[in-house]
């Protein structure tokens, strides 16, 4: 357990957080052989990634993993680089957070990784992770507390006794079923024994993952819990419950709980409800640039003369769109030049998920190759005559397509066997 106990007065939370004791959670990354620990840093409503993840060592040192489905193997990234906020000065990182990148102070994600928070008072602010002592940055210094409150008033304390609770003799234990999905709601992977570790889960939310130890999950900031199986992947644990029991869900229905306790993860407190449409400034401006693409035709210089901005811009949103849309066909209108490739086509051999930059590269040749095999001398010369802007932009989005479909097309047969 870590070296930081809880402070609670007069029912406020003024400091909290211990070590994760979480053994079905410790990785090891590739080649650097550091033990990590995964990086949850999704919203509580957000499902959680299985085909990317962000890691984290104890001392801050930050792993993105990625799942290559051509090859049906996973690429670790070199440590990446924090840098410093132009806006506080402090210490900075880009982690995943749910599906979507996001930039998280590098204390925050080393605490999500490594610091249990504790169960907040529901005095309506949010938890933010804290450096308390030591020169260097380490998981047993770090601590969580109420936003607003000054790190400089706070001091260490000595570690909270460990939770005595165990699972009831007359619970019932089933084994786990669980189906992770991709932002735009597709099935990327199913849980099975083989791959993720023998995993059960109780009627009265408990989880029992590969060390046998029965736990109720480690703490979001927010209070949903989460488990992590082997393979470096994680599962809500109300999904896992109600899936396992009950029936499982597509990404259109979440979790409610019972009287709003979402640490309450008992079977008889859940229910399957339907996930109302998230949308954001992300996926509204994907959705627009979309739109304007099919309204021009697939002209870029149109669609962003609409819009309001450069033909960058355009191709960054559609690179999105093919990331969270689930309309593969308004895609691939939008797109007309590399449509033709995606699905089913050689071109997933020019990818490598280790190596982005050359993939794109490799797939340009691909690309140009498949046009001058089919004998349509137009469509090459509308091709060349196309910058790099357009161009790359079109790879970009045709690398996620083709990403996807790999996934599909994996799941399809994991389900066949």
């Amino acid at each position: 357990m870590g070296a930081v106990g809880v402070l609670v007065r007069d029912g406020v939370l003024l400091l909290g957080g211990e070590l994760r004791a979480d053994e079905d959670g410790r990785e090891t990354s590739e080649p650097a052989g550091e033990e990590v620990r995964l990086v949850v840093a999704g919203c509580d409503d957000e499902d959680l990634s299985w085909e990317s993840a962000t890691f984290a060592t104890r001392d801050g040192a930050i792993y993105q993993r990625r799942f290559d489905p051509w090859r049906d193997a996973w690429e670790w990234s070199g440590p990446k680089s924090a840098h410093c906020s132009h806006a506080n000065g402090e210490l900075v990182v880009n982690a995943l957070s749910g599906h979507r990148p996001r930039t998280l102070r590098l204390v925050r994600a080393v605490a999500l990784a490594w610091v249990e928070p504790p169960r907040h008072p529901s005095t309506g602010r949010a938890l933010q992770a804290v450096h308390l002592a030591g020169d260097g940055l380490d998981a047993s210094g770090i601590a969580w507390c109420p936003s607003g409150t000054r790190p400089h008033a706070l001091v260490a304390l000595a570690a909270a006794p460990g939770s005595s609770s165990a699972p009831r003799a007359d619970d019932e234990w089933t084994a786990l079923r669980y189906t992770w999905h991709n932002e735009a709601g597709e099935p990327v992977e199913v849980y099975a024994a083989e791959r993720h570790g023998q995993c059960f889960v109780s009627r009265r939310g408990w989880f029992r993952g590969l060390s046998g130890r029965p736990t109720l999950g480690n703490r979001a900031p927010g209070g949903r819990r989460w488990a992590a199986v082997a393979g470096g992947a994680a599962v809500w644990l109300d999904r896992a419950v109600l899936g396992s029991f009950a029936h499982e869900a597509g990404a259109h229905l979440r979790v409610e709980h019972a009287g709003g306790d979402v640490e309450d993860n008992r079977l008889a407190a859940l229910r399957w409800v339907a996930r109302p449409p998230r949308e954001t400034a992300r996926t509204r401006r994907a959705q627009e640039a979309l739109t304007e693409m099919l309204r021009s035709g697939g002209d870029a210089a149109r669609a962003a003369a609409a819009l309001g901005c450069d033909r960058r811009a355009v191709w960054r949103w559609i690179e999105t769109a093919a990331q969270i849309v689930a309309d593969r066909r308004a895609l691939r209108q939008a797109v007309p030049h590399v449509a033709q490739l995606d699905d089913g086509h050689g071109a997933w051999a020019a990818l490598d998920a280790a190596d982005a930059d050359a993939s794109l590269t490799r797939l340009r040749a691909a690309l140009r190759a498949e046009l001058c095999t089919r004998a349509d001398p137009a469509a090459v010369a509308r091709w060349d005559a196309q910058d790099d802007v357009d161009q790359y932009g079109q790879l970009r989005a045709l690398r996620e397509l083709l990403y996807r479909g790999a996934c599909a097309a994996r799941v399809r047969a994991l389900r066949a066997c």
